[in-house]
């Protein structure tokens, strides 16, 4: 993989303080890209943007973070400041997500909204603001620095968001995540249908069991280990897996409304 296939792109990755979202972004900035990385806490997002590795076609750090609480609307969410650093976004990553294991009739409905409202909204709100913005961008123009003859020429910009595999195949305990999840998906291949004619392709990345502080803080280690005995390829999924995947589904300029699953064959068997 080109190490210089996203200069000249900007990427946005919402939750990218931590686990997946920071394994994805650091996998972009690798690559090339500028990356903005965003989470409810500015001091945090702003710590893990720091730990980016800068490309080479950059001087400085070109990285940043960026306070974002995805469950309220955007316009009034960003201060100004990252308002105008958002203005030339080319690749957005929904990753910011919240679990909460339990069933639906013993849920409170303060716990339903937050979830909705980081899982779905969030993706929802995020979609809106940084189309509007990509549609301003000229087609195949560059972002922070010009593309060189190995960068990939995304057109006017890329969204990726991340669902899960709860989503076809939910458990006990995830009614509300496993429906945030499904919508997601649906929100997916119809922004594919309404952006794609004007330059903007949309896709979704559907990891299964992956190993983070999250995974290990809502699933436990019996049911982990029941998970791995059901996955072909008898282990649970990384970071890096679904980064590469997101690489992919953002640099393949062809596939649109898709939903890539990465699961290690859990879904298959």
């Amino acid at each position: 993989m080109s190490q210089g296939l996203l200069i000249g792109q900007k990427c946005l990755v919402t939750g990218g303080s931590r686990g997946i979202g920071f394994v994805i972004a650091h996998k972009l900035a690798q690559l090339g890209a500028s990356c903005l990385i965003s989470s409810r806490s500015l001091p945090t997002a702003q710590a893990a943007a720091a730990l980016l590795p800068v490309p080479m076609s950059f001087q400085s750090q070109c990285h940043a973070g960026v306070e974002l609480d995805v469950s309220q609307p955007w316009p009034r969410s960003l201060n100004s400041s990252s308002s105008s650093t958002m203005t030339d976004v080319s690749v957005l990553v929904n990753c910011a997500g919240q679990a909460h294991s339990r069933l639906l009739v013993s849920m409170a409905e303060e716990d339903m909204q937050d979830l909705v409202g980081v899982n779905l909204l969030g993706v929802m709100y995020g979609c809106k603001a940084i189309s509007r913005l990509m549609l301003r961008r000229k087609v195949n123009a560059g972002t922070t620095t010009t593309p060189s003859s190995s960068s990939v020429n995304i057109d006017r910009g890329v969204i990726v968001n991340v669902s899960s595999v709860l989503a076809a195949q939910a458990g006990q305990g995830a009614a509300v995540y496993a429906a945030c999840k499904a919508g997601v998906e649906g929100l997916t291949r119809a922004l594919a249908c309404e952006l794609g004619p004007r330059g903007i392709r949309v896709n979704a990345v559907r990891p299964g069991l992956v190993r983070t502080s999250m995974t290990d803080k809502h699933v436990s280690d019996d049911r982990q280990s029941l998970v791995r005995t059901r996955i072909p390829l008898g282990r649970l999924g990384t970071a890096d897996d679904v980064a590469d995947a997101v690489v992919f589904l953002i640099t393949n300029r062809y596939v649109n409304g898709q939903v890539l699953t990465v699961d290690g064959g859990f879904t298959a068997a």
